[in-house]
């Protein structure tokens, strides 16, 4: 997911290693977060540890900032926003 995450937050990441991002591939990256979003909604594992953010983690924790997106979370959020939370955690 580190991999990917480069792709969105840097673009210039993705060209410097070869890899120029269409809309398409962006689309396909989207659907890769999207489906690992769904795959983690059905876990156990990761149902306890989203009770133990919510039950636990001061909202300022760093950890309680991080998790999965899913396709509309990915759209409604500007690329701004997106950069700007990277570059703070």
């Amino acid at each position: 997911m580190c991999f990917h995450s480069g792709l969105f937050t840097t673009p210039r990441f993705a060209e410097e290693i070869g890899i120029r991002l269409t809309d398409m591939m962006t689309a396909k990256l989207v659907q890769a977060v999207n489906s690992e979003n769904s795959k983690n909604l059905q876990a156990d594992v990761w149902r306890m540890m989203q009770l133990e953010r919510e039950l636990v983690f001061n909202k300022e924790h760093p950890s309680y900032h991080f998790g999965t997106g899913n396709k509309d979370t990915l759209k409604q959020i500007p690329r701004e926003a997106l950069l700007n939370f990277h570059n703070k955690w």
